[in-house]
């Protein structure tokens, strides 16, 4: 190759690595930046709006009041009528160079809205990144000549101004001493004045624009401003003249340096050489524009993170998350809804119409698993929606469409309307970041008014990005941003039945909202409520109109088969309708339509015949809840007790977590490596796990386990959503095990849980799971067991979430879950209570003076473990404990000791099933009854429902059948009690009449244990006056013993 040639080749490589780098470059740019443009971009952007808003302005401002003066004393007509004669031709050239402003500024603004972009998947956004970014470097011309003209005719405004003042106050034109004090003073008046005004409008900026868009505009009026008085100083002045501005100066410089410019200054005052004075004004004037100019820099880099901060505090780690688990609708299906066009559209309102020109709200309804999230999720992110919104805009400019998908089986965010506003919230105000201020003005009051150590500035920025916001915070901020003009916005909601709360909340909240630029598309099951509020609004109803995308989806997956295509050859006839009965016997439901292929692809793996694949349609009910029972029945029966166990403990996880949300908002699903925790829950294996990560190869081997299981055990009414799969992530090792390993078990769809939590559901999984022994499952404690281990095996993983460190709300869900363990045993869970103590010892970052508890709960009034399960009320486990230490009860620092007394469960013995056993108990609680009353427990205070523990037992003596064989040990009790000073005197109502101890004691035990009857009667004071109808009173007493009365 000659010389010339590789010259030329090296030349062409270098040029395209450096358009490549750019590229890639500008691609991370875009992509991590908030808006979706490039931070010059941005910057670019704010300057130019605040140079086309202060353009604006001027030229109203010329406009509205022509610059004419009042004729002064002293002053001609004719001097006055040249005067005004230049004023209006200054006039006209401010106007021409204020428009010339205006048109370039708006073509820039234009140039750099289509460099931008907003919403999307991840992937979108990764594809809208690299496209915007090839845009921008092959526009980086156009826009830099654009900017540079931008920019000169900003310059020769402000020179124009600065000019057109000079003429107006120069100082040749006092020509005698009453002349220059009237100046002075009114000089000094103005300069004020413009002090003053400079604040206010620097205030004014700071909330009406965004960023830094008059740092640039500033800096260019301070270099004016810098040429003009140096041509001020090099004039010729009168020294009195000059002692005026010098005054003035002084002020100034004392504003920007105390104690560096009054030296300056006073080194002027005394200075005989007017161009050494000269040069030290100019190096003044520099730094103090200067340090201006870096202070206003500082500030807007600071106002720029706070408002980061606040939207970062909007956000919620689920805000996505139901969204990205919805399917994509299978190909070719749903397109019916951009054209506008349909076999019979007196079915439905035109959806094609109502985006381009509807206003107010279109309901989607349909039946459940009709396809109504799949429907909402394709429009929500179909390009079509956006280009047919456009129109609607009028001008064709893009249009807010915030979105937000309700999920009754997420977190407390995504089914309640806090988690709803601070979604929408989000979205308008990351596309509008200068309108922060304007909707939060109460969280804009800590941003610091001058600058403080960045130490300071980040513990602020901290407080803001960890703020918890309350939904009337949420709600006046939304109303604050409906009176400003941000442009035209569409938001699609889907799910409104799954909203948490009272429907009418929201139903309030979107007709409050719609307006001439706002609107709202919604989906939701046809509840009355929904029928009455949205009746008169344009809508369909998705089970009338999916009769060719169901034929669709049963030809691309069932007609496709090849066993199948031989059957429509040997078949001709039975075949199609074959297809024709599921479409009719579907009834526009796609996911029966899923499930009822499903299983039909599986008849023809067996290879099924026509005939066959009849008999397996007409066997499978029409209605979804009927068709998930008969699925499970299909399950093989060697695994359906393993099956339903995970189907209990998942509806467990669920109730459990739906008491903790309101407290510990960011406990979220169960994920996969917890219910494999779950279903091979072993003592053994929790007390010999470590406190450390577990391999990487581990969690894709359980995650791909579950799937596995799910899919077989639980005849797929449980999933994992395909992202989570291990083919589907790119990356291995600490990267993969991370991402798959936060992978969350979820319903094929919300209506199985409804089947589930039905009478009929939870029967048939409590049979499927009962013991030999006729015990029930207990899916509390395999969850204990299992969270207990994601603390020791997982939490390393986790990220602090919107402030809130994970471990408090971990903690909370082991505890509620041992309590419900507990309910369900009747037994204390001590030995994994307390390994939960400990590797929680090992997890939580404390003070070595401090417990643990103390530490994540110090709000709380908590110093040790035993009152974290004193609030939990685990009364088993408290009690073992208290047993445990019966020699130094004291020792385990009681809380809450009058509350233990309510812990005795004295009903039980009634209903253990021998005589043995029921000593036992007695004996037990005896023990622990002692145990209590010599720590301090107070037998006559409210320990439970307003009740004392001296009058639960009464109660429970009352209610237990006849005292016979355990008399004795009842007696010793009762004995106990008033030996602690259990009250004799009071009252326990039977069927509306008050009973004494006396009576109670009486009759329970005069028959059978006479002298221990005595014995204990002997203790109580006999009331001194003899209480009427006793004989009454004492024969229902008898009859209370019976069973036949109540007893409060």
């Amino acid at each position: 190759m000659d010389p010339l040639t590789a010259l030329s080749l090296a030349s062409n490589v270098i040029q395209l690595i450096d358009f490549s780098s750019r590229i890639v470059s500008n691609c991370r740019g875009i992509y991590k930046s908030v808006d979706g443009a490039l931070p010059e971009h941005q910057e670019l952007e704010l300057v130019t709006e605040d140079v086309l808003r202060l353009s604006k302005k001027l030229r109203n401002q010329r406009s509205e009041k022509p610059g004419t003066f009042g004729l002064e004393p002293g002053k001609s007509r004719r001097e006055f009528s040249d005067e005004h004669s230049r004023t209006l031709e200054q006039e006209i050239a401010h106007k021409a160079l204020s428009d010339m402003c205006i048109s370039v500024s708006e073509e820039l603004l234009l140039r750099l809205a289509k460099h931008k972009f907003t919403g999307g998947s991840s992937g979108q956004r990764k594809w809208k990144s690299f496209r915007e970014a090839l845009e921008t470097v092959w526009s980086k011309k156009d826009l830099d000549a654009l900017a540079s003209r931008l920019d000169q005719l900003k310059t020769e405004i402000s020179l124009h101004i600065l000019v057109t003042l000079k003429e107006r106050f120069d100082l040749e034109s006092i020509q005698n001493a009453r002349r220059f004090e009237w100046l002075d003073k009114n000089t000094k008046f103005l300069v004020k004045e413009l002090s003053q005004s400079r604040d206010a409008i620097e205030r004014n900026l700071d909330m009406e624009t965004a960023e830094e868009q008059h740092v640039k505009t500033r800096e260019i009026v301070i270099n004016a401003l810098q040429r003009y008085m140096q041509d001020e100083a090099k004039r010729p002045r009168p020294i009195e003249k000059m002692k005026n501005f010098d005054m003035l100066k002084e002020g100034e410089l004392k504003e920007s340096d105390h104690v560096h410019e009054k030296m300056e200054f006073e080194d002027q005052i005394h200075s005989t050489d007017e161009e050494k004075f000269i040069e030290r004004q100019k190096i003044s004037a520099q730094k103090i524009s200067d340090a201006k100019i870096d202070m206003e820099k500082q500030r807007i880099k600071y106002e720029i993170e706070f408002r980061r901060s606040i939207l970062t505090s909007l956000s919620f780690d689920t805000m996505e998350s139901r969204y990205l688990d919805i399917k994509d609708a299978h190909e070719r299906t749903f397109d019916w809804i951009h054209e506008g066009e349909f076999a019979d559209q007196t079915l439905w309102s035109n959806f094609e119409e109502w985006l381009t020109k509807g206003s107010g709200i279109y309901w989607i309804n349909g039946k459940a698993g009709s396809g109504k999230s799949t429907l909402m999720h394709y429009i929500f992110k179909h390009s079509k929606t956006r280009k047919m919104l456009a129109k609607w805009s009028g001008d064709g400019s893009e249009v807010l469409t915030p979105g937000f998908f309700f999920w009754s089986g997420g977190s407390l965010d995504q089914s309640s309307q806090l988690g709803l506003l601070r979604s929408v919230l989000y979205t308008i105000l990351t596309g509008n970041q200068n309108l922060v201020p304007v909707a939060v003005p109460a969280r804009y009051e800590n941003f610091p008014n001058s600058l403080i150590e960045n130490e300071d500035f980040q513990q602020i920025l901290c407080v803001e990005r960890y703020h918890r916001w309350t939904l009337t915070e949420l709600k006046q901020a939304f109303q604050r941003l409906l009176k400003e003009d941000f442009g035209y916005m569409c938001l699609f909601i889907d799910g409104l039945d799954e909203y948490y709360g009272d429907p009418m909340d929201t139903i309030t909240w979107f007709k409050s909202t719609i307006s001439r630029k706002i609107k709202i598309c919604i989906s939701s099951r046809p509840w009355v409520v929904f029928e009455e509020a949205f009746s008169y609004c344009p809508q369909l109803k998705l089970q009338d109109l999916t009769t060719e995308d169901i034929r669709i989806y049963i030809n691309d997956t069932l007609c496709s088969n090849n066993k199948m295509k031989n059957l429509f050859i040997s078949e001709p006839t039975a075949a199609p309708e074959l297809v024709q009965g599921i479409i009719s016997k579907a009834s526009g439901v796609f996911l029966w339509v899923r499930l009822v292929v499903t299983s039909l692809l599986r008849g023809l793996n067996n290879n099924d015949q026509i005939k066959d694949l009849q008999r397996r349609l007409d066997l499978l009910p029409a209605e979804l809840q009927a068709l998930f029972s008969y699925m499970l029945t299909l399950v093989e029966p060697v695994y359906i007790r393993e099956g339903s166990q995970i189907l209990q403990i998942m509806l467990k996880y669920q109730q459990i977590s739906a008491v903790l949300q309101k407290d510990y908002p960011q406990v979220e699903g169960l994920s996969g490596i917890e219910l494999s925790f779950a279903i091979d829950s072993d003592d053994s294996y929790l007390f010999q796990s470590p406190v450390n990560l577990m391999p990487d190869s581990e969690v894709g081997d359980r995650i791909a386990d579950i799937d596995c299981r799910l899919k077989v055990r639980c005849a797929g009414l449980l999933e994992i959503p395909s992202y989570w799969q291990r083919d589907s992530c790119p990356h291995k090792g600490r990267i993969f095990s991370s991402k798959i390993g936060r992978a969350r078990v979820q319903w094929l769809h919300r209506t199985v849980k409804d089947f589930l939590e039905s009478d009929g559901g939870r029967e048939m999984l409590r049979k499927n799971t009962i013991n030999s022994f006729g015990v029930n499952f207990n899916p509390s404690r395999p969850l204990l067991i299992a969270s207990i281990l994601h603390l020791k095996r997982w939490f390393l993983n986790m990220d602090v979430i919107n402030g809130v460190h994970p471990l408090p709300g971990l903690v909370a869900r082991s505890m509620a879950t041992a309590y419900q363990a507990e309910r369900e045993s009747g037994q204390p869970e001590t030995e994994i209570l307390e390994e939960l103590d400990g590797v929680v010892q090992q997890l939580s970052p404390m003070s070595p003076k401090r417990h643990w508890v103390e530490h994540l709960y110090h709000d709380g009034g908590m110093i040790n473990f035993i009152s974290l399960a004193e609030k939990h009320c685990l009364k088993y486990f408290l009690c073992a404990k208290l047993l445990a230490s019966e020699d130094k009860p004291s020792e385990l620092n009681l809380s809450s000791k009058d509350s233990y007394l309510g812990y005795l469960d004295w009903s039980k013995p009634a209903h253990l099933a021998s005589h043995e056993q029921s000593l036992s108990y007695m004996s037990k609680n005896k023990r622990l009854l002692s145990i209590m009353l010599k720590i301090g427990c107070d037998p006559n205070r409210s320990c439970h429902e307003d009740k004392s523990g001296w009058h639960i037992f009464l109660r429970a003596l009352v209610q237990q059948t006849p005292v016979q064989e355990q008399g004795a040990a009842w007696c010793s009790i009762a004995q106990l009690f008033l030996e602690y000073r259990a009250d004799p005197s009071s009252k326990l109502v039977l069927d509306g009449h008050m009973y004494s101890p006396r009576d109670i004691i009486s009759e329970a035990f005069s028959r059978n244990y006479p002298l221990l009857c005595d014995a204990l009667m002997a203790t109580i004071p006999i009331p001194q006056q003899k209480q009427p109808h006793r004989r009454a009173k004492t024969w229902l007493v008898r009859k209370i013993f019976r069973g036949s009365t109540n007893v409060t």
